[in-house]
């Protein structure tokens, strides 16, 4: 039922964590919205934007001033033609490209002599009301920074030269420093925790299938026992109808009333010679027989209902 491993509010808590953790000076403008990076070492702010679909969308980065640079737009300063923007996706890390964007903008400021900030540190259209995040774990605590001074004490000049020439090598050393290895091993164990559960979500959704249909097929039978009970209770009434003591009366009246009928016929008959006396006594005293029948049941059934009547006052 779940087919990724976070929701998309736990993808962008993670990708805005990433940011607070590899770069310096992180401040938030609207939570969960739009945050600004001021490098230390480079003269120029990045503001990002996170659209509402992030980070199922590219986030919209900005430098303020514009730096003339092949990433960027040197008339609004958007930050469109990195590579990690260009490629932006789920499964990149927003902390890694924002930070690879003030490497690379830092370098270019370095090369070029960029005056120091002369301009506000926000977009025109936005105040630059912030609180600040807190700082990020890359601002080493004293034994991390040993480590790092250790490792690079450890390289040759030329190993040196190729991390500020290439950024892969670059990357590629910085992923081997053991904070980033275990913030790298917390993360692969949580992506691993997350596939795992959403692995058995995944397995109990047939057995949740299998009730769903149960649920269904209990739901038929009991509209099925409902349009039973509907027939049921049209029949009980049509029957009760029939057999009130009302109903009866009248049935015997009209019985009564068919069999006077039948008699008249019958002397007709006679009358007109169309029967023998034979065949005209026994077909019309059976028919005042039963006729009088009827009309004293009819009329003793009158009186017990007058007397329930009566009674019920």
């Amino acid at each position: 039922m779940f087919s990724k491993s976070y929701n998309q509010g736990d993808k962008r808590s993670k990708q805005i964590n990433t940011l607070k953790v590899f770069n310096e000076n992180v401040y938030e403008k609207v939570p969960g919205e739009e945050y600004q990076v001021e490098p230390l070492a480079g003269d120029f702010i990045i503001f990002i934007k996170l659209p509402a679909n992030f980070p199922d969308s590219k986030p919209s980065i900005i430098v303020v001033p514009a730096i003339s640079h092949p990433w960027v737009d040197e008339k609004t300063g958007e930050v469109s033609n990195a590579p990690g923007v260009r490629n932006f996706s789920e499964h990149s890390d927003l902390g890694r490209v924002v930070h690879a964007i003030v490497r690379e903008l830092t370098k270019r400021q370095q090369q070029i002599g960029t005056p120091v900030k002369q301009i506000a540190t926000s977009p025109p259209s936005a105040p630059n009301t912030f609180g600040q995040i807190g700082q990020p774990n890359l601002n080493l605590a004293d034994n991390e920074q040993s480590m790092l001074r250790s490792a690079l004490s450890s390289l040759s000049v030329a190993q040196l030269q190729s991390l500020t020439e290439s950024e892969d090598q670059c990357d590629e050393f910085l992923e081997q420093l053991p904070p980033i290895k275990i913030l790298e091993d917390e993360i692969d164990r949580i992506i691993a925790e997350n596939e795992q559960i959403s692995k058995e979500t995944l397995e109990r959704e047939g057995r949740l299938q299998e009730l769903k249909e149960k649920v269904q097929e209990k739901v038929a039978r009991v509209q099925s026992l409902s349009n039973h009970y509907e027939e049921l209770s049209i029949s009980y009434q049509e029957l009760s109808n029939k057999f009130m003591p009302s109903a009866i009366k009248e049935s015997l009246h009209s019985a009564a009333h068919e069999c006077d009928q039948r008699s008249d016929k019958i002397a007709e008959q006679f009358l007109e010679g169309e029967m023998d006396i034979d065949a005209f006594l026994s077909d019309y005293i059976d028919a005042r027989k039963m006729g009088h029948s009827r009309r004293v049941k009819e009329e003793k059934l009158s009186k017990q209902l007058h007397d329930l009547e009566k009674a019920s006052y």
